[in-house]
């Protein structure tokens, strides 16, 4: 997390991963906002900021990610192409993947059908996950119950776009995201964090697609570092 000093800091560029005269689309980091908000009001910088800085002109953010999530993030350049990206998102009519690292070993594959609340009025709104796994670990290490613990790499295609809605359907299904401090497990957290320096929340927004203008637009990221060597870390203990 960047804060503010009050002295002038090296300003970090986003990764770019595709710009023409309507969008621009970025690979945010973890652990960086969105955009601001005054529960960010100590950060130095937010995605939207080095985005405007790096391209020159005004861009606007058509979705969303978490803080804690990485990943393919698509922005705009014009009032119009916002409109129709942003009414493409609430029509379900743009898919998205994501890379998630979980407790436990998790099915094959898996619809989470559950219904949300949204935290602002506690409303109930339809929500579906589908995930599928990609690779599981049992590792020697006591971190509950029992004398081994599991993890899950999966593959994360969420049909619908409620608040927090894979963290929250994750856990509800006992398969919360490692790194995740609000809906995760402390124990596989910090065996993570605090005992072999794997840090951030193991959820990765790896790829986009959509249709504008008649034209098929699809945008991936590779999986980030700090996943590819929790990945590594698990291997090694591997039973």
């Amino acid at each position: 997390m960047i804060k503010k000093t009050g002295l002038l800091s090296k300003i970090p560029k986003i990764s770019l991963i595709h710009i023409d005269q309507n969008i621009a689309v970025v690979d945010k980091p973890n652990d960086l906002v969105v955009h601001p908000t005054k529960m960010s009001a100590h950060d130095e910088f937010s995605t939207l900021h080095l985005l405007k800085q790096q391209v020159g002109r005004r861009v606007t953010p058509v979705h969303r990610l978490d803080r804690g999530t990485s990943g393919v993030l698509v922005f705009s350049f014009h009032k119009d192409v916002t409109q129709k990206l942003t009414s493409a998102f609430e029509n379900r009519k743009v898919a998205k993947e994501y890379y998630a690292l979980v407790r436990g070993h998790t099915p094959d594959e898996l619809l989470i059908d559950r219904p949300l609340k949204k935290p602002e009025n506690g409303n109930v709104q339809t929500a579906q996950t589908m995930i599928y796994t990609l690779a599981r670990w049992e590792i020697d290490v006591p971190l509950g119950l029992y004398t081994t613990s599991r993890f899950s790499w999966i593959r994360v295609v969420p049909h619908t776009g409620r608040y927090h809605q894979i963290r929250r359907h994750l856990s509800g299904v006992n398969h919360p995201i490692i790194g995740d401090h609000k809906h995760g497990d402390h124990r596989y957290n910090q065996f993570l964090r605090d005992i072999h320096g794997v840090k951030g929340m193991m959820l990765h927004a790896r790829q986009i697609s959509f249709n504008m203008e008649e034209k098929d637009f699809l945008f991936k990221t590779p999986i980030p570092i700090r996943m590819i060597v929790a990945f590594h870390l698990l291997d090694t203990f591997a039973r």
